[in-house]
């Protein structure tokens, strides 16, 4: 993503704010990303409320991954349980 570069100081509070409102699980994977490119730290625990409301784990893996880039400690253990409870691969595969 170019948000990288990005250096508008309105743009982690903005996507911060859509962070919030946004409830499509869909929608919200492609916010979450954001937050992340940015550090934009103050967004992370919202990152967690979001990773625990999100019930599709397509979509938690998403936000699991948001929180692992803003390094979010308090995210490990939901994170862990989430990543428990994940079908393991067959060695057939």
């Amino acid at each position: 993503m170019a948000l990288g570069k990005y250096t508008d100081e309105r743009v982690g509070p903005a996507l911060h704010t859509a962070l919030k409102q946004i409830q499509n699980e869909d929608a919200l994977s492609g916010v979450v990303r954001a937050p992340a490119l940015l550090r934009y730290k103050p967004a992370s625990p919202d990152l967690l409320l979001a990773f625990k409301r999100t019930k599709s784990s397509y979509y938690k893996a998403y936000i699991a991954q948001a929180l692992a880039a803003q390094n979010c400690q308090e995210a490990t253990p939901a994170i862990r349980t989430f990543s428990e409870s994940l079908p393991q691969r067959s060695e057939e595969f």
